[in-house]
């Protein structure tokens, strides 16, 4: 209660004490249940008025509207009016206003709704939200910080591309041209027979039919779990635009996780770069809340200038990894001596490519290009596009 509040009070129990006359005191009385009723309004409204944000993560990319909704209820027998509600959007742009007036029945509920943008992915908090309001006279005004919070994640862009998955683990869900990966589950098609075909693909149903031999064809599947490594040392990369490089080494990565989990691919994930101070690792497991994890990951990761290299990746990249699986390293620059270093993958029956994230097209004019078999894809920042060199190092 506010001293002018009671201030006034006191002043009217000194009319009602001390002066005679019954005018006075009838007035002193009524201003003294209208304080008390303000009183008893003003707390009811304050402990009954309840706000939340209805959902408590929100997921979406950048430069999209981003709906945000608010319930607001009355829990009270009384109607309130004037209720002033501000929520905090923190660093991310109201294309809407967060701020509302509006009055309440009894028991009554409504949704509040308004938009947002984010210019940058990143991982934001909406909230606390503010809730003022007041007696009808206006004598006991309140305010109460709700700290409802919601969690706004903005993953990075996503780029569209294909990557010929030629090698990996027979019998999966991506289709191959390359007859190692037949996979006898999957059937095909009949073609009469030709000499030298295997006897056991013979159909005898359908060649009974016929009255001439067929045999069976099916289909070549294979399976591609993958690794991404992402190297976001800024020591490597150029200072011109080292951010902006740095950026869409993040965006790449995003966009091979986004790929590999529309093929239904184990992912997994390791990088040099931190969240709250800490480097990120995602062993190579499938699921869709751990490709979920993953993409928050990227969407939060930050950079770092800290020692470890490429080498340190790698090193971390040994971990629980499976024959056949793809190792798909993101860096600025790589050197002849470290592809050398990488020949250990090829022994280890493991693949391995690279993206290079590069102002124009890198120099692979190495001696050792054949000989490793790497893949090598680049990224031209003036085309905002993905290439890839069919020349592999």
């Amino acid at each position: 209660m506010k001293i002018k509040n009671l201030f006034s009070i006191f002043t009217a129990l000194f009319f009602l004490l001390f002066f005679p006359l019954w005018i006075i005191k009838f007035l002193t009385i009524s201003f003294l249940i209208i304080n008390i009723l303000s009183y008893l309004y003003s707390r009811i409204c304050y402990e009954n008025i309840v706000i939340s944000h209805k959902s408590g993560i929100i997921r979406s990319y950048k430069n999209q509207n981003i709906e945000i909704e608010l319930t607001l209820r009355n829990k009270s027998f009384l109607s309130v009016n004037n209720i002033y509600i501000k929520d905090n959007t923190g660093l991310l742009t109201l294309k809407e206003s967060g701020k509302f007036l509006i009055k309440l029945n009894k028991f009554e509920k409504v949704n509040l709704r308004y938009s947002v943008n984010a210019y940058k992915r990143g991982a934001f908090i909406i909230g606390p939200v503010v809730v003022s309001g007041s007696d009808p006279l206006g004598f006991y005004p309140w305010e109460k910080t709700v700290n409802s919070l919601s969690k706004v994640i903005i993953y990075p862009d996503i780029y569209n591309f294909f990557i010929n998955v030629r090698e990996g683990i027979p019998v999966g869900i991506i289709k191959s041209a390359n007859k190692i990966y037949e996979d006898t589950t999957m059937f095909r098609s009949a073609r009469e027979y030709i000499n030298g075909d295997d006897l056991k693909r013979i159909n005898w149903k359908i060649s009974a039919k016929m009255n001439r031999l067929y045999t069976m064809e099916y289909e070549y599947t294979l399976d591609s779990p993958v690794l991404v490594l992402l190297n976001l040392n800024l020591n490597d990369y150029p200072l011109r635009y080292r951010y902006n490089h740095a950026e869409t080494a993040v965006e790449i990565a995003c966009s091979l996780i986004f790929y590999f989990i529309n093929k239904k691919q184990k992912i997994g994930l390791i990088s040099n770069g931190e969240i709250n101070g800490k480097s990120v690792f995602h062993p190579v497991k499938s699921g869709h809340n751990h490709a979920v994890m993953i993409l928050e990951s990227l969407a939060e990761i930050g950079t770092t200038d800290t020692e470890e290299n490429i080498a340190g990746l790698i090193n971390k990249a040994k971990i629980h990894l499976s024959g056949r699986t793809r190792i798909i390293l993101i860096t600025p620059v790589i050197t002849p001596e470290e592809l050398y270093s990488f020949y250990q993958f090829k022994k280890e029956n493991l693949l391995f490519n690279v993206f290079l994230i590069k102002e124009e097209k890198p120099n692979t004019d190495f001696k050792i290009k054949k000989r490793l078999g790497i893949d090598l894809y680049y990224y031209r920042l003036e085309e905002r596009k993905i290439l890839y060199e069919k020349t592999a190092i």
